[in-house]
């Protein structure tokens, strides 16, 4: 998905912030209206089909060249990820982030193989790289300790880390099982 006409920042994500959506992608094709798109006439067009057979679908532009046209301000990335290579999430934020546009998403694969390189390539091209939806179970926890917590010692945190690790515990609490027999 493909937002424009805003920028990311502290200020301007909390009041006054008119985004539209110019963009959704598919694997071969992208519905793209640069007045923005109506998303349940999008939604409807695409209840019963995948976005390839959809009318509004153009098949002349697809994810990679909506990234490489600078189509938008911001890029959601959202692609299921190959956890061997994190691609092809890797390659899109990479490519979204040197074309000086912000990221946000909650695919974990890229993070987890190549967060530092990221965050530098957001860094050294001043947008930003926003990911808080790929921890916690989505819960705002990043933003809640670099934006309400700010004067605040943090001096731990604990919690559950995911669904996943959620259900072992609890699997291994009700049943008094070993992690491998889980």
């Amino acid at each position: 998905m493909a937002l424009s006409d805003a920028a990311l920042s502290s200020s301007s994500t909390k009041k006054n912030l008119d985004l539209k959506v110019v963009a959704v992608c598919g694997r071969s094709c992208a519905v793209y209206n640069t007045n923005g798109i109506d998303l349940g006439n999008l939604l409807e067009s695409t209840k019963d089909q995948p976005l390839e057979k959809c009318p509004l679908a153009r098949h002349d532009l697809d994810a990679g060249k909506m990234i490489d046209g600078k189509f938008a301000d911001i890029y959601v990335e959202l692609t299921p990820t190959n956890i061997a290579d994190s691609e092809p999430g890797y390659s899109h934020m990479k490519q979204i982030l040197s074309n000086r546009c912000h990221v946000v998403t909650s695919n974990k694969g890229p993070l987890v193989l190549h967060y530092r390189e990221l965050k530098d390539i957001a860094s050294k091209n001043n947008v930003q790289f926003l990911y808080e939806a790929t921890v916690g179970g989505a819960i705002p926890l990043l933003n809640l300790v670099r934006e309400n917590l700010r004067g605040n010692k943090i001096m731990s945190i604990r919690g559950i880390l995911n669904g996943t690790t959620n259900y072992i515990l609890t699997r291994m609490a009700a049943e008094g099982a070993p992690f491998a027999q889980i």
